[in-house]
């Protein structure tokens, strides 16, 4: 969400980051309708241009990267949890995240599944 609203100045639902191979974003966008619209590129276009730009200019991108990666750090402003000696904010991204996959499997829990307990705080 962050490279999202570095490149566009707001965020929003659903959420496309495109990364790197080293997971660098290069660039991020939220809804992109089927076909194109007024001001407003389709899914397939947006797909297109990205593999293009990897394609032909993959210096570009990783310099675009680059910079997105240092304007999202010199933004971050993670306080320290003491006990655990991760920054709190991380902490919680993680267990968050946790949970979520765990939900999503489709073949190992499925949605809506309890999730073990040692996740959920």
């Amino acid at each position: 969400m962050d490279a999202c609203q570095a490149i566009n100045g707001h965020g929003g639902w659903p959420l496309n980051v495109f990364l790197t191979p080293d997971q660098t974003p290069f660039f991020a966008g939220t809804y992109f309708p089927r076909e194109q619209r007024t001001g407003i590129p389709s899914w397939p276009m947006i797909l297109e241009a990205v593999s293009d730009a990897w394609r032909d200019r993959p210096d570009t991108v990783r310099e675009q990267g680059a910079r997105m990666a240092q304007t999202i750090a010199s933004h971050a402003t993670l306080e320290r949890d003491p006990q655990a000696g991760v920054p709190a904010e991380r902490d919680h991204r993680l267990r968050a995240g946790a949970r979520i996959e765990l939900r999503s499997r489709p073949r190992r829990l499925g949605w809506g599944t309890e999730v073990p307990a040692a996740l959920d705080t």
